[in-house]
Order: C-alpha cells, then sequence, then structure tokens
C-alpha cells in the first residue's frame, strides 16, 4: 500500500508541475504591454490599388499587420480615416463591419493579423483616372498609426452582348469594358476612335462579320486588352495570355484597317478565315499583336499586309497564313512564350487546308526586311508539298533581305536571307515581362536592310527614321542608341 501511495503522489506532483509550466507559459503569452513604445509594424506603409473600373469592384487586397514585440498588444480600434462612406471596405481577420471600425483586437506577442481590403469606385462622371485615397488608422497604447491606402477610380463605358446593326463610331471618351461578345453586323462598319481602350472580360471578344477601321496613332494607339488589372504576386496580370477571346473576322468581302493597333493577352489575337470565292482585305501597320494562347494571326484566304508590325509570343504560330495574298515588310515576328514548350513555329505557309481536303492558292506573298525568330530550333515553314510533291503549282512567294532563325534553305522561295540561331545577339529583352523586341546595338540584324525597300516605309513603327545613315535595319525597330 505505502508503494502504490508513492506513485500516486508521484503522478499528482508531476501533473501539477505541468499544469503549473502551461498557465507560466500562458501568461507570458497573454502578457499585454501599455508600454507606449510598443508599436505596430508594416511590411510597408501604403497598399496601391491598380486602376478600378466604376461600379465593378477591385479585387482583394490584403494587408499583414506584425506585433514584432515580445508582449501582446490589444488595439483598442481599427477604422477607416473615410468612415462608413469610404470606397474602401476592410475585413479584419475574417470580420466585417458596416462601420468599417474594431475593437479590442488582440495580436499576440511576435504574431501578426490580416486586414482584406476591397474597393468599390463610384462613377465620377470624368473621362480620365480620379486619385482616390483613405487610411486604415490603428490606435494601440495610446499611439496612433496611420496605413495609407490609394488607388485610380476610371468610369468605364459597359457594354454586355452588344449587337452593332449599323455603321457605328466608337469614341475615346471612356473605356469599353466588354462582357460576352461585342458584335458587327454583316456589310456595317465599326469605325474605333483613335484612343480607345478596349477592356475585355473573361470570355469576351470582338465578332466583325462586316468591317473593321481602327487607326489609330503613335501618341494615341487603340488597345485591346483584358481586363484583370491586378498582379499574381509581382508580375501583372497583362503578362498571362489567354484572358479574353480575341477578334475575329468572317467576312469574305470586308475591308479592315488597322492602324497603331496593340491587341494583346487573348486566347487568340486576329482570326480572319473567309471562303473560297473571294478575299476579304486585312492590312495591318505599326502594330503590335503580341502573347496569345493560340494564333497571333490566323489569315486564311485573305489578302493580307502587314508593315512595321510586331507579332510576338503565342501558343502555337504567331502567323498562319493559308493561301490568299500576303506582303509583310519591315516586320517583327518572335516567339518566346514561356506558359508552354511550344510544338508549333512562328510562321506558317501553306497553299491547302490542314487536312488536304482543299486547296488555297498563294498568289502573291512577299516578305521583306523582316525578322522571324523565337525560341524553337527552326521558326518557319513553307507548306506546299505532301511527300516531297507541291500540291499546287500556286505557291508564289518571295522571302528577301531578312533574319530568320533556322538552318540554311535552298528552297527557291528564299533569297538573300541571314540565317540565325542565336538567340542572345538580336533582341534587347526576351524571356521576361515586359518583353522588348527592339534591336540591341550588335544585331545581326543591323544596317542589313534592302534600302530600296526601307526608302518606301522610312519610319519605323517608334517614329524613327531608318534611312537617315543610309543604312536600315530589318525588322519592325530601328536600332537606336540609347
Amino acid at each position: 500500500m505505502k508503494m502504490k501511495h508513492s506513485i500516486s503522489c508521484y503522478y499528482v506532483l508531476i501533473t501539477c508541475l505541468l499544469v503549473c509550466l502551461i498557465t507560466l507559459l500562458s501568461c507570458s503569452d497573454d502578457d499585454v504591454s501599455t508600454n507606449p513604445n510598443d508599436k505596430l509594424s508594416f511590411t510597408e506603409n501604403s497598399f496601391t490599388f491598380d486602376t478600378v473600373f466604376s461600379t465593378v469592384g477591385s479585387t482583394t487586397g490584403t494587408i499583414k499587420v506584425y506585433n514584432n514585440n515580445k508582449d501582446a498588444l490589444i488595439i483598442s480600434s481599427i477604422y477607416l480615416a473615410g468612415g462608413a462612406n469610404s470606397p474602401f471596405k476592410l475585413n479584419v481577420s475574417g470580420v466585417s463591419s458596416a462601420t468599417q471600425s474594431f475593437s479590442d483586437m488582440l495580436i499576440r506577442a511576435k504574431d501578426s493579423l490580416y486586414i482584406f481590403v476591397q474597393l468599390t469606385v463610384n462613377p465620377s462622371n470624368e473621362n480620365t483616372p480620379v486619385f482616390i485615397q483613405d487610411s486604415i488608422v490603428f490606435k494601440v497604447n495610446g499611439n496612433t498609426q496611420y496605413y495609407l491606402l490609394q488607388a485610380y477610380g476610371q468610369d468605364v463605358i459597359i457594354l454586355r452582348n452588344l449587337n452593332i446593326l449599323n455603321d457605328t463610331t466608337l469614341l475615346n471618351t471612356k473605356p469599353y469594358l466588354i462582357y460576352g461578345d461585342l458584335t458587327v453586323a454583316e456589310n456595317k462598319t465599326l469605325t474605333i476612335e483613335k484612343g480607345s481602350v478596349f477592356y475585355f472580360h473573361k470570355n469576351a471578344g470582338l465578332i466583325v462579320h462586316g468591317n473593321l477601321n481602327a487607326i489609330g496613332t503613335f501618341n494615341k494607339p487603340i488597345i485591346f486588352r483584358a481586363d484583370r488589372l491586378d498582379k499574381i504576386e509581382d508580375e501583372p496580370y497583362d503578362a498571362y495570355s489567354g484572358q479574353w477571346n480575341g477578334i475575329t473576322l468572317t467576312s469574305q468581302t470586308a475591308i479592315h484597317q488597322l492602324d497603331y493597333v496593340n491587341i494583346r493577352n487573348a486566347v487568340h489575337g486576329i482570326d480572319c478565315w473567309c471562303g473560297e470565292s473571294s478575299k476579304p482585305q486585312l492590312t495591318i501597320l505599326n502594330s503590335s499583336i503580341h502573347n496569345f494562347d493560340s494564333c497571333g494571326i490566323l489569315a486564311k484566304n485573305v489578302n493580307l499586309t502587314l508593315i512595321n508590325t510586331q507579332l510576338s509570343n503565342c501558343g502555337e504560330y504567331c502567323l498562319k497564313i493559308q493561301g490568299g495574298e500576303f506582303t509583310i515588310i519591315h516586320s517583327t515576328i518572335a516567339n518566346f512564350y514561356k506558359k508552354i514548350n511550344r510544338r508549333k513555329i512562328s510562321v506558317l505557309i501553306r497553299n491547302y487546308e490542314d487536312d488536304a481536303s482543299k486547296l488555297y492558292p498563294v498568289t502573291i506573298g512577299i516578305i521583306k526586311n523582316s525578322i522571324i525568330h523565337g525560341n524553337n530550333n527552326e521558326e518557319l515553314f513553307l507548306d506546299y508539298k505532301i511527300n516531297d510533291v507541291p500540291v499546287s503549282t500556286d505557291f508564289s512567294v518571295n522571302i528577301s533581305n531578312c533574319l530568320i532563325n533556322g538552318t540554311s534553305s535552298s528552297d527557291p522561295h528564299f533569297s538573300s536571307i541571314l540565317w540565325s540561331s542565336d538567340l542572345e545577339t538580336v533582341f534587347l529583352k526576351t524571356n521576361n515581362y515586359p518583353f522588348n523586341f527592339e534591336l540591341i546595338s550588335t544585331s545581326a540584324a543591323r544596317n542589313t536592310a534592302d534600302m530600296s525597300i526601307a526608302n518606301l516605309y522610312p519610319i519605323d513603327k517608334n517614329k524613327n527614321s531608318r534611312i537617315i545613315d543610309g543604312q536600315a535595319d530589318m525588322g519592325t525597330y530601328e536600332w537606336q542608341a540609347p
């Protein structure tokens, strides 16, 4: 009995010691500082939203508040300086408040809490972005600390599944936010004023059954892009493809004119696929068509003209031509798409249907003073043979005075070609956002263009003279000294 009693006392003693230890540790953790020198800490002292569209609302911003002190703190109040009428709304550690005010929030020693911030912008009837700011106010131990919130709010014209049934001009007074498809009826013309900006929501697109007339300028380009203005970690959504559907042109007889147009981050850039009886005209000048899941331009039986234009970074072809006519002068076609390891080349020119069921004659095909490059071993393929037998005699293609990534070819359609596979000696920046396909000083494309062609197009996309020194560069951009 005495042995059992001793063991029992021993376990009681151990249990009491453990309880005391836990109690002491708990008391230590929950010791609350009243020292005015103990303050909150933040990674930064402000949070800036990207531009937020009026009435649409922002994504959620996250702010982390730290207590780096040895004792716990009680934040006596957290509130927005603008009060309940502030365009910003707070959620503190999962708790919301209609008054945007929170009281007696405990933050343990060496711990943190999260504040989630959203923003809704009321229409301002202003054409330009309006600056918005407020502050989160923290009161701790008699101290007042401020955390700045700021953003730009932009009024937009929202178009939802709009069918344009008459000749229409869209003005540049405010940006357009597109939900669903913006559709132009057959035989009607959509004219877009210079400086117009179109933001397309997920699965939205522009479908033109008539004519598209989008003439921008160097200072006022026309922009087609996705509507996500926030970031994934430190990289903007603008760097990601596949965010909207792209532009589709369907008319067999249309005349499409694009000048100083920037199209980016969609599933496809421009799909122009038409019937066999006639060829629509698609003229693209001084433009940038960049960053797509599939093709940058698909032109089937089209009269296509590309001058001073950049086609870049596509999950499939940057340019796929099936039949028709094409003229490509002083353009840069560069594919350094990084979302997947692509299997397609940058440029495919073919005179038959993909399954060889139909022929699409190429009656005129010219590429001059241009660059076709990328991170594949070969970036251009002339596909007019099946089993080494030409499918048709209608393949009138002449490619000359170009820099092409690939191995030298004796194909008679090529002349005066610089064949190159060196990725590092052509462009400024190819592998990280923002991509820059201007030339480096030692680029092989420098001073190698055909001057007789350059004299016909003496100004590059950036409004620089390409003939002032008598030696023009290949591609869209004439090299400029820093």
